[in-house]
């Protein structure tokens, strides 16, 4: 007798379920920095500004786990664009050195990487995070991220790159010129602590379509539940 209106409440719980991973699927980033200076203007660390720019390419799902001592992270697994470049190195970089934690070299960093993006990061920046001036460091001469150097700048207040629809206030271009290298110059260093792996790569959506879809389904969730107990609704008919 109540086989029918109970199938469509399951199916609407299963919608709404759907509706509420997608919103858990935003970047993240557990990690508490001890320093201020990587912060940018909304209060984002670098491992969570990192996390947004990386899960371009994993499908809008990308999470920065918290260091534990003598470990840090790893360069990328596979060639890809969010991650062979030295912006998201660099704020990678600064993320396990707001931890009191070592980082790899940038030649460590690009040992899987066909092609490294230096001073530039390759993609549309997400609307809801802003990148810091200090992480368009040139790494062409350096080899390594430059803590003094990125927290002078930073100090400096040296202006954020942000994309298109930027939720926070008026968008601003990429504060760097786009250069690519061939990682076949970049020598391998010598082997430092352990590593915390980056997931495999995944094909190429946005974060912000993880943030629309569960607002879509909630909105879908909300006006299918309002019609199943509208008046009418599943009512026995008269024989």
């Amino acid at each position: 007798m109540f086989t029918a209106p109970l199938s469509k409440l399951a199916f609407y719980l299963h919608i709404f379920a759907w509706s509420f991973r997608c919103l858990l699927a935003a970047p993240s980033s557990s990690v508490k920095c001890v320093t201020e200076w990587a912060y940018n203007s909304v209060g984002q660390s670098p491992c969570l500004v990192a996390a947004y720019l990386q899960a371009i390419c994993f499908d809008g799902r990308y999470t920065i786990p918290q260091l534990t001592n003598g470990t840090t992270y790893s360069g990328p697994v596979t060639d890809n664009g969010c991650q062979c470049n030295s912006v998201v190195y660099s704020l990678v970089s600064a993320c396990a050195d707001c931890q009191a934690q070592q980082f790899i070299k940038w030649t460590d960093w690009g040992k899987t990487c066909q092609t490294a993006f230096v001073n530039a990061f390759p993609y549309t920046i997400p609307p809801q995070t802003a990148i810091p001036g200090w992480a368009y460091i040139n790494m062409t001469n350096l080899g390594s991220f430059d803590v003094p150097k990125a927290q002078s700048l930073a100090v400096l207040n040296t202006p954020e790159s942000t994309g298109p629809g930027y939720i926070f206030g008026t968008p601003t271009p990429g504060g760097g010129s786009s250069t690519s290298v061939s990682t076949s110059a970049l020598i391998s260093a010598s082997s430092g602590p352990d590593t915390v792996s980056t997931p495999k790569q995944s094909h190429m959506t946005p974060a912000i379509w993880s943030i629309i879809g569960a607002v879509i389904g909630g909105i879908v969730v909300m006006l299918l539940i309002a019609s199943y107990f509208s008046p009418g609704v599943g009512a026995a008919k008269d024989v």
